[in-house]
């Protein structure tokens, strides 16, 4: 399982997850890749304002995969 982190990568203890850094802009221009590649995407805290910029929006409609937004204190979909 390959998760993409957006943000400080987080310490996972299983050996069958991976993580990888990704950024927004990667996440917005590379949806159909980023949706093959990653099982999900965390976007981490430090982010959670600059992710919910409205150019994102279509993104999270369009990805194909779940995506986690850390520590964010909004309600379900906030993003969307």
């Amino acid at each position: 399982m390959i998760i993409g982190v957006i943000g400080n990568l987080p310490e996972v203890r299983e050996e069958n997850v991976n993580i990888k850094s990704i950024t927004l802009a990667e996440l917005e221009s590379k949806v159909a890749k980023v949706s093959n590649e990653y099982e999900a995407v965390f976007i981490m805290k430090q982010y959670l304002e600059q992710a919910g910029e409205h150019q994102y929006a279509q993104v999270y409609r369009d990805i194909k995969i779940p995506v986690f937004f850390i520590e964010s204190k909004k309600a379900h979909l906030p993003f969307g």
